[in-house]
């Protein structure tokens, strides 16, 4: 038990519990009555049964946090005595302020349940003599004769008798009642068919008249129901106007494909008109670009014919003026041979002198020359790369114009796509319901302002779903139901997220995160007629949305038709769809319908739109990213770069050049020195006389000569140098100059110096004229705008025509709608005339084919004159009671029913009262049996408890019927039998504990309990006693409290109550702390009364 009475908590003690005689100890005010109190409460004991709010309260626990209490009996069910297949059966009662409930091995039942199983088991709810309190023996010893007798009556189980004889008594006397009414009613009824008698004949002359008139009445609306049949059945063969409709289905078809075409046309137009703008104002730049570099070439290509000529002039006077140079220089080189030779006996070191003069400057002119012609030679590259680099920007300025062009084309089918996206985002929405509809436009706008939740979030599942036909949608839809606006997310903090930033907008959604979706395990299928839903309906799963789609269509089925699906789902504990959205759940119920829109459908569109959006922005992209612009503005650069180079090469050339002129006058300054020698020191050796003076007169003759030489050969060198400074400003192209002699191939190299920028401009001029002549040529001719324009032409000609026709139409429509409306009133007022006539028709009823076939011939004239003949006889009637005869039958079937009831009540009441001498013959019967079993056991029990003594019960009788149970009792100090009345306190309580027992014999229990029954009696009959309950603990289980060593020590089981702080508490003792215990308390109960 927990928290009843002074009992907080106790535990089982079932495993310390005697199957025969166990004793309870304790101080008074311990709780050994709180004990027994919590059995009787489990058991249901009279006392115990019904309980209110304040009645719950006392049984509480004192301590405040006590609210509730409960008390368990577990009882042994070996034999099977209560029908409960185990061999324990645990019995518990809960309490608390508001509730009352009972639970049986760990099942919570009623009240009246447990009733019965107690019932089941031997205990008497009724009269529990199986518990015995302090106050039962005492009560037991003031009784007076009848209420003995009563106790008795509840023993025998008199008091069911009791109450079904007062059951039926008041079944009885119901029955006399509804007898006394049967009667009255029926003398009533008896006097109306009296009355009924005299007017059977009137009523049947006016049967007569009556049929006829409901005859006639039936023929006539008959008749005006078929007339009015046949002018519908002509009204509906009006002409057929479906093949007008058709019509203007096509004719709205032309007018929308030809309003499409305009529009096209249109668009085209514009974009023509566009471009053509655009290589309008490109070719006039083209055409004015084209005459400035006509006019530069035409005055570069002047500048060259002329220098052409100037040099060939210049070229013959520089061939003329070198042949005068070159023949002084052999002339001098001659000359300078002598004066060697002359000089060898003079000094032979002027020789070799003059050699390293000359040799070493040579050698460095040729290396200057070298480096000119590599000058030259890179600035002719450069130039060829200029030219091909020209020719790339012309194809690049193009490929540019082109690409813009077709960026215009993508721009434009992008903006349709996004059109196309959104008219799809906007269907998908309208089939949502509006407050989902409203959260994922919040969720767009919640996705854009925070693009870190954009990789988590996975929009609606609806959108996630593929189909692998279009045939299951209406089967997933079904399945998914509102579920399909869920929206997917990965993780539960994405939805936090986007759930917070929600309740700032308007809108409602329900997210699937996917870290805590746990769907069910899919159902193993093995049946031909039913498949699991998502591998059979889905084509492909996203992995980012395979669990939230397990969740919502993991455990679905599709099956072949609606009774395959109510078998399998009820067999498999699975909800099951079909093909056609009917839907069967596991426990039975069956929804479906038509649907007119469908989400997938629409999510599909949406997919669809979003494809051709990307495929198109994707083309746009890699269009844009070839960027034919920034290509020709490289070329442009590599072209700079290009003339850059080219400029510094041509610079390298002009100071190579330099370079030659350079050492070509010091090689000049150098033969002036050989052909005058400085003079010969004086320290030089002396020759011999005679041919040093014939040598000197030769030597002075080669230094006049010499000097005239040198003279005429500076002059031809500075008129040779000025005709190739005159040579620089011009250059020739022909290639038959190079044919030269090797003399002219330092002028031509010094004129191909100073004429290659003017050349080469030349060529790139040349180049630049061939670029823009081939972009003229791709410039779109004017004979694609008169294209375009017949185009508009004709599609606005096809677009009035299309109108024109639907107009007509429309006429056509209009008059056949008129005159449908007017026949349409026609033919609801037929209508109406019809069913009325049908109506009335149903209202006079059936009639036999006899009554209807002189008259189903006749007009509605002859029908109407008859009708009204009819109603007028019959008008003479009107008097009579038209209910008559029903009345008449009426009340005599209720009269004969009345009879039948009153006969049966009479049954009843003969039953009731054989059933009431019944109960009362068995009740008696039952107190009898009762009287003489307790009187059997009685007399026996007090055998025992006084050996000497003897005790008798007697039935005392009024009228023969029993009014009292009387004791005579004969103790060994009284010389006959005695009444209770005349016996001591100690006396009574022996003579009542024979009677408690012996009523206990008579009807046993499984067990007992005795609260201190020894109390009031002596050592002697304690002793008695204890060995009366130790005899009974053989074949019984017996609890006691007591405070008398006696039943202590035949007791095989102890147990000793405390109390502290007001809680109580049972522990099992050993039998001699038992016996301690009440040796004590006799020791000090004997020294407070001494």
């Amino acid at each position: 038990m927990s928290g009843f009475r002074s009992f907080r908590e106790v535990g089982s003690l079932g495993q310390e519990l005697s199957a025969g005689h166990s004793a309870v100890v304790g101080r008074n005010g311990s709780g050994k009555s709180n004990l027994f109190e919590a059995i009787e409460f489990a058991l249901l004991s009279p006392r115990f049964y019904s309980l209110r709010a304040s009645e719950r309260q006392k049984l509480l626990s004192d301590d405040a946090q006590v609210v509730s209490a409960f008390v368990e009996v577990v009882l042994s069910n070996g034999s099977r005595r209560v029908p409960v297949e185990s061999d324990e059966v645990v019995v518990r009662r809960s309490i608390g302020l508001k509730k009352d409930e009972f639970f049986v091995n760990r099942k919570r039942v009623t009240k009246k349940e447990v009733e019965g199983l107690l019932e089941h088991a031997g205990f008497c709810c009724a009269a529990p003599y199986y518990i015995v309190q302090q106050g039962k023996v005492n009560a037991l010893c003031g009784m007076r004769d009848a209420e003995r007798l009563e106790v008795l009556k509840e023993v025998g189980g008199a008091g069911a008798y009791e109450a079904r004889r007062a059951e039926a008594l008041k079944q009885l006397e119901s029955t006399e009642g509804d007898a006394g009414a049967v009667a009255s009613a029926i003398a009533s009824i008896e006097e109306r068919l009296g009355e009924l008698e005299g007017e059977k004949t009137e009523l049947q002359a006016y049967d007569v008249l009556d049929r006829r008139f409901r005859a006639l009445s039936y023929a006539l609306h008959d008749a005006r129901a078929r007339r009015a049949t046949a002018e519908l059945e002509e009204l509906q063969k009006e002409p057929d106007i479906s093949a007008v409709w058709v019509s203007k289905q096509k004719a709205e078809e032309r007018v929308a494909a030809c309003g499409a075409r305009l529009e096209e046309a249109r668009r085209a137009k514009a974009r023509l008109c566009e471009r053509r703008a655009e290589a309008d104002e490109a070719k006039a730049k083209l055409l004015t670009r084209e005459a400035r570099l006509g006019a530069e070439l035409a005055d570069l290509e002047g500048r060259v014919s002329r220098d052409r000529r100037c040099r060939g002039r210049l070229k013959r006077e520089l061939r003329a003026a070198t042949a005068a140079f070159e023949e002084a220089r052999a002339e001098a080189r001659s000359v300078s041979s002598r004066r060697r030779a002359l000089l060898a006996a003079i000094g032979e070191e002027e020789a070799p002198r003059e050699e390293g003069y000359r040799g070493g400057g040579k050698e460095e002119e040729e290396e200057a020359r070298r480096r000119l012609e590599a000058h030259r030679a890179e600035a002719e590259r450069l130039s060829e790369e200029r030219r091909d680099l020209v020719s790339r920007r012309a194809e690049a300025s193009t490929r540019a114009r082109r690409a813009r062009l077709e960026v215009e084309e993508l721009e434009e089918e992008a903006g349709k796509a996004r059109a196309a996206r959104r008219h799809a985002i906007h269907g998908v929405r309208r089939l949502a319901p509006p407050a989902v509809a409203a959260g994922l436009g919040a969720l767009d706008e919640i996705l854009e302002a925070h693009p870190e939740l954009s990789s988590e979030c996975r929009g609606p599942l609806v959108c996630s779903l593929r189909l692998a036909d279009d045939k299951y949608g209406a089967a997933v839809e079904a399945a998914a139901g509102a579920q399909l606006w869920h929206v997917v997310v990965d993780t539960d903090e994405a939805a936090a997220a986007i759930a917070s930033e929600l309740e700032r907008k308007h809108g409602r959604l329900t997210f699937l995160p996917s870290n805590r979706l746990r769907p069910p395990a899919p159902a193993q299928i093995l049946e031909d007629d039913v498949v699991a839903l998502a591998p059979a309906a889905l084509d492909e799963i996203d992995e980012e949305v395979r669990l939230a789609v397990s969740l919502v269509l993991g455990d679905k089925l599709l099956a072949r038709d609606l009774e395959a699906a109510t078998k399998h789902s009820a067999r498999l504990r699975l909800d099951a769809v079909t093909l056609d959205g009917d839907e069967v759940s596991r426990s039975g119920a069956i929804r479906g319908g038509a649907t007119r829109r469908s989400p997938l459908a629409a999510a599909s569109r949406l997919r669809d739109a979003e494809a051709v959006l990307e495929e198109v922005t994707a083309r746009l992209a890699a269009l844009r990213d070839a960027n034919h612009s920034e290509e020709a503005l490289r070329v442009e650069a590599a072209l700079a770069d290009a003339d850059a180079r080219r400029a510094a090469a041509r610079d390298a050339a002009r100071e190579a050049r330099r370079d030659v002129d350079r050492l070509a006058a010091a090689r000049r300054a150098l033969e002036a020195r050989v052909l005058d020698p400085p003079q010969e020191p004086d320290d030089e050796p002396v020759v011999v006389a005679d041919d040093r003076s014939a040598a000197e007169a030769e030597l002075a003759s080669l230094d006049d000569r010499a000097a005239r030489l040198r003279a005429a050969m500076i002059r031809a060198a500075e008129f040779r140098d000025r005709l190739s400074a005159r040579l620089l400003g011009g250059r020739s192209d022909e290639e038959e100059d190079n044919d030269d002699d090797d003399d002219d191939d330092d002028d031509d190299d010094d004129f191909a110096v100073a004429a290659d920028e003017r050349l080469q401009r030349t060529a790139d001029i040349r180049t630049e004229l061939g670029a823009v002549s081939r972009e003229l040529e791709e410039v779109p001719a004017t004979q694609q705008d008169d294209e375009e324009e017949a185009a508009v032409a004709a599609a606005s000609r096809d677009l009035d025509e299309a109108r024109a026709e639907e107009t007509a139409v429309d006429d056509q429509i209009a008059a056949h709608s008129r005159r449908a409306e007017h026949a349409a009133t026609r033919a609801a007022a037929l209508a109406a005339e019809r069913d009325e006539n049908v109506r009335k028709m149903r209202l006079v009823g059936t009639l036999p084919a006899s009554e209807l076939e002189g008259i189903a011939h006749l007009s509605e004239d002859d029908l109407r004159a008859r009708l009204d003949r009819c109603a007028e006889e019959r008008g003479q009637f009107d008097h009579v009671n038209k209910k008559a005869l029903d009345q008449y039958v009426a009340f005599a079937d209720q009269r004969r029913r009345l009879v039948e009831r009153n006969e049966d009540l009479d049954a009843a009441k003969a039953a009731v009262g054989s059933l009431v001498k019944d109960l009362d013959r068995r009740k008696d019967e039952t107190v009898l049996d009762t009287f003489e079993i307790v009187k059997r056991h009685f007399a026996d029990v007090f055998a025992h408890l006084e050996p000497d003594g003897s005790a008798d019960l007697v039935l005392q009788l009024e009228n023969n019927e029993p009014k009292g149970v009387a004791i005579n009792v004969k103790f060994p100090d009284s010389p006959h039998a005695v009444p209770m009345a005349s016996l001591s306190g100690g006396q009574k309580a022996l003579v009542s504990l024979a009677l408690i027992f012996a009523i206990q014999r008579a009807d046993p229990a499984p067990f007992y309990l005795l609260d201190e029954v020894d109390a009031a009696l002596d050592a002697s009959h304690r002793a008695r006693l204890a060995a009366l309950v130790h005899h009974l603990a053989d074949d019984t289980q017996i609890i006691t409290t007591t405070f008398s060593r006696e039943l202590v020590d035949v007791a095989t089981a102890h147990f000793g109550i405390s109390a502290r702080n007001g809680l109580s508490s049972v522990e099992p003792i050993s039998k001699q702390n038992a016996l301690a215990f009440v040796c004590a308390n006799e020791t000090a109960a004997a020294a407070a009364a001494a």
